[in-house]
């Protein structure tokens, strides 16, 4: 492991050296010659080295005052702390309780890349006087899906100031119910938005609701022509001021706007205020009046929740994309290789220690295993933490593979030598458990009493394969191996499981969107009534 480390630094030297010579010059504040020569220096200290970072971020900060996000070459510095430790940076930030909002493209990256120590710190995020709800309410979900010293708690006792308007009555007289989705997706290529997002919008769409979209993004391009042709209105809101956006949607009339899957940015909410505001899959908001209504199934509804949102029950308020038909290796893995090999297609965010703990044990009893890793972050210096992780529980590094990136198609293609899949836990997959399913590899779980395995386990029950679900660390690893021993099994689940997802609910988005619009049309009928 400490060639690995040394091969970092010699990156990181060849790339400073190659690149960025002609850009800082001299020991100039905030540029990267200085923080370099504060990281490497000896008798720099922990202060000194902290804040040269602080002033390299901040040498080209965002107009509204925000830290810039780390780049390559602090990323790689921070992924194998190379002279300093990610605790002596984050335990420095700690200190100065300030607006941590203005840190947030910083701790953002931390999230992304998986780091723990940024997970203990949301906690003082929340508590801090200073900094903005709306980020304060982002953290505290960001805490929650971490699952590692939880704080909903502390904000349903201290619930955060609302700036949303409460639930308006609304005032329709003869015309159809008007629904409104904003997002960026409807201008771009990306799977979710060709099929997901069509498929939810308009495959139940009824005949007495009018659907309005207000794009977030240019829509000059093809990618926006079925949402134009198939909505009652589609208006372009990018560029608009605030102000020309609440009379646009003011005019509009909008009696219900619905948040798809969570991808409408925060300061949109302020241009609905005469509209109930609907979520259609969980609820990412800390906040009362944040949303209204939430739509999902009853049992998958926390208690706590309710401090926050009504909750509209609905059934199948779930479905995947059906996927490009990769062509599936009919033979066990196994049966060539003579080892069994583990795939783990998770990011890093969602690989906690006990993680590594479980999947240590595994490989310990299932003698010349492998372990395989592939996610769309998976760099060189993650791959060393992971290494790391492994290594310290007695794993040889040639026990663990990392696949190379790839396009999506070839990432499917991953799954042919791929035994038996290992969900993270306590939080689970999201596209890569429908991945694993629709190569025919089983995907294994353990679902506690936690809100972050929603995925899996609908997909368990969708597929009527709950003895795939494990109550505890010890029988996840025997539901391991008693599959990845059964080569037979798996041989069957490659010929037929792919099948079952495509008949099965788990991609069926026209039934997801007939039950989210006869939501949608109970809370206004209740609306009226009340």
């Amino acid at each position: 492991m400490a060639e690995k480390q040394t091969e970092l630094q010699k990156m990181l030297s060849l790339l400073i050296t190659s690149k960025c010579e002609s850009y800082f010059a001299g020991n100039v504040p905030g540029s990267l010659n200085t923080l370099m020569y504060h990281l490497m220096e000896p008798s720099s200290s922990s202060e000194e080295k902290c804040k040269s970072i602080e002033a390299y971020m901040s040498y080209s900060q965002t107009e509204d005052g925000e830290v810039n996000r780390p780049d390559i070459y602090l990323t790689a510095i921070f992924s194998a702390e190379i002279c300093i430790t990610r605790k002596e940076f984050i335990s420095w930030l700690e200190k100065k309780d300030c607006d941590y909002s203005r840190w947030k493209n910083v701790i953002s990256l931390f999230l992304n890349q998986g780091f723990p120590e940024i997970r203990d710190f949301l906690s003082i995020i929340i508590k801090s006087a200073h900094t903005d709800p709306i980020y304060k309410s982002q953290c505290a979900e960001a805490q929650l899906y971490c699952c590692v010293h939880n704080d909903s708690k502390y904000l349903i006792d201290n619930p955060l100031p609302s700036e949303f308007s409460p639930e308006p009555r609304l005032k329709i007289q003869s015309r159809k119910l008007r629904v409104a989705f904003t997002s960026e997706k409807f201008s771009t290529n990306f799977v979710s938005s060709q099929t997901v997002y069509q498929d939810a919008i308009f495959a139940g769409l009824p005949d007495d609701i009018e659907v309005w979209l207000f794009s977030l993004r240019n829509h000059a391009d093809e990618s926006t022509a079925p949402y134009r042709e198939k909505a009652h209105e589609f208006i372009n809101l990018c560029g608009l001021s605030d102000q020309e956006c609440v009379a646009i949607i003011k005019e509009a009339e909008i009696d219900i706007v619905v948040d798809l899957f969570g991808a409408t940015p925060v300061k949109c909410w302020k241009y609905f205020e005469d509209s109930i505001r609907v979520s259609s899959f969980d609820v990412d908001s800390f906040i009362k009046n944040y949303y209204h209504y939430n739509l999902e199934e009853k049992n998958n509804f926390a208690s706590w929740k309710k401090a926050f949102t009504t909750l509209m029950p609905v059934p199948n308020q779930f479905f995947w994309p059906n996927l490009q038909p990769i062509p599936i290796n009919p033979k066990a893995p196994n049966l060539t290789n003579k080892y069994i090999t583990f795939g783990v297609f998770s990011r890093l965010l969602k690989i906690h220690s006990n993680n590594y703990d479980t999947w240590a044990k595994l490989l310990d009893e299932v003698p010349k295993s492998i372990i395989a890793f592939s996610f769309i972050q998976l760099s060189k210096p993650l791959e060393f933490i992971i290494a790391k992780e492994f290594v310290k529980r007695g794993i040889e590094p040639n026990r663990i593979h990392f696949f190379p990136r790839t396009t999506p198609e070839a990432h499917l293609t991953k799954y042919n030598a791929i035994d038996v899949v290992l969900d993270t836990f306590p939080v689970g997959s999201g596209f890569s458990a429908l991945d694993s399913l629709w190569m025919g590899v089983p995907i294994i779980g353990l679902i506690k009493k936690t809100d972050t395995v929603i995925n899996t386990r609908k997909a368990y029950k969708y597929l009527g394969k709950e003895s795939w679900a494990a109550k505890n660390e010890r029988e996840y690893i025997d539901i391991c191996k008693k599959i990845a021993l059964d080569a037979d099994y798996r041989t069957e689940l490659r010929k037929n499981l792919r099948q079952e997802v495509a008949d099965s609910d788990l991609v069926n988005g026209k039934k997801f969107s007939e039950h989210m619009y006869a939501g949608l049309k109970k809370i206004a009928l209740d609306n009226k009534n009340r």
